[in-house]
């Protein structure tokens, strides 16, 4: 999703993670062989999620948002099966109106997934707004929503 050395400086920067904290998270990375720095760091507990998805959201230029607090829609949850929202670690959110029709807001674990957006605009006939969340969030509403089992890619640190 972003470069792992971006997301490193970032958060050195904000002060969210320490270059020892950057360096662990290198390793679980490593020996649990996920694909970003951003996995590591929320999967190993190290960093709180919230921080790590700000940094993300604002490298990648795509908005961002909190789940956990988020009062959802039955009727927009509805839109999905419990299958495509699981298998493309996606949710949606909310139904907007503009000038130019109706737009889906779409809770997603990487929103520059082009093949998920181009699946639910496919599915939808609707233009897609990605939210970036975090994918232990986006879990626990999968769960809380659709009652499914949502495997994390790795186990937190013990």
């Amino acid at each position: 999703m972003i470069d792992d050395s971006q997301l490193a400086q970032r958060l050195v920067e904000l002060n969210v993670a320490n270059r020892e904290q950057i360096e662990h998270a290198q390793r679980y990375q490593r020996s649990h062989q996920l694909r970003s720095l951003y996995e590591a760091l929320i999967y190993s507990a190290l960093v709180e999620e919230d921080a790590v998805v700000r940094a993300a959201s604002e490298l990648a230029r795509v908005p961002h948002m909190l789940l956990d607090d988020y009062e959802f829609n039955p009727n927009v949850v509805q839109l999905f099966s419990s299958s495509l929202a699981l298998r493309q670690r996606i949710l949606p959110l909310e139904l907007r109106e503009d000038f130019a029709g109706q737009q889906l807001v779409l809770a997603m674990e990487d929103p520059l997934d082009l093949d998920a957006l181009d699946e639910v605009e496919r599915r939808m006939s609707l233009e897609v707004e990605p939210m970036l969340v975090g994918p232990l969030a986006l879990g626990r509403a999968l769960q809380q929503l659709y009652g499914v089992t949502f495997e994390p890619k790795a186990p937190p640190l013990g």
